[in-house]
């Protein structure tokens, strides 16, 4: 191997997470030189398919944490049944009106007998807690009740809310299936295994045939700015990385 590529720099890896195995991964691709021998291009080749896998499971992964996230579903349905409660129980506080301050007290009884602290539950609990309460007023036929106290659009609202909240929970959709967030250890592991292996190929054909040493040593150019890049910044991230979206180059053709 000549003196001034220095095989170490380059089988040694600088530390890589996701995002910036796939930069890495991508930018070597970018520069896979044309004339190189087939055992580069093969190494490319699995080079470019562990990059696509562990893009595929990082953005599935970006996907479910996204649609798993249930805070929002959460907060309207808490702040609707609060605000279906805080209605009714108005009505206790008119006694000039004597039969709504019944119902409405009635229905408190029934529906919040511990106010609202089932919406301070873990969420299937609370899911389960409102399901029983809609059931209640279904069973007890007070719905024409409740709407002449808060008005026909708070229990639709609330009604509409836990829906979505089951929704999210997969509960409410029959058969609904919730998808498992991918593990990133294992494509993350074969990506860095391919771009060792792909350097490795790299440097055995600058050996091999020193006329190519320019192009191999632009080859894996990405490695030295990657390794530049950590030793400035220290712990912080070692370059900007793309977004999942940013496109794959094409990969190597013998």
């Amino acid at each position: 191997m000549t003196d001034d590529l220095d095989p170490m720099a380059y089988l040694r890896l600088p530390r890589l997470d996701v995002a910036n195995a796939i930069s890495l991964g991508k930018m070597l691709l970018a520069l896979v030189p044309k004339d190189a021998p087939a055992t580069v291009t093969k190494a490319a080749k699995r080079m470019h398919t562990s990059v696509q896998a562990l893009e595929g499971a990082w953005r599935q992964r970006v996907r479910v944490e996204e649609l798993s996230d249930l805070r929002p579903l959460d907060r309207k349905l808490d702040l609707r049944w609060a605000a279906l409660h805080e209605r009714v129980a108005a009505w206790e506080a008119l006694d000039e009106h004597a039969d709504k301050q019944a119902r409405a007290g009635e229905v408190l009884k029934l529906l919040f007998p511990d106010g609202l602290a089932f919406l301070k539950l873990p969420y299937i609990a609370e899911h389960a807690e409102s399901q029983r309460r809609l059931d209640v007023i279904e069973e007890r036929k007070l719905g024409a009740t409740i709407d002449g106290l808060a008005g026909k659009e708070f229990l639709v609202a609330v009604q509409e809310a836990h829906h979505s909240y089951g929704e999210g929970l997969g509960i409410t959709k029959a058969g609904a299936v919730r998808e498992t967030v991918p593990a990133l250890d294992e494509p993350l592991r074969k990506l860095t295994a391919a771009i060792g292996a792909y350097n490795v190929q790299l440097l055995a054909y600058a050996d091999d045939d020193p006329s190519s040493l320019a192009a191999v040593r632009h080859a894996v150019s990405p490695v030295d700015k990657f390794r530049q890049a950590q030793g400035r910044r220290g712990s912080g991230v070692p370059v900007e990385a793309p977004p999942p979206e940013a496109p794959t180059p094409a990969a190597p053709t013998a």
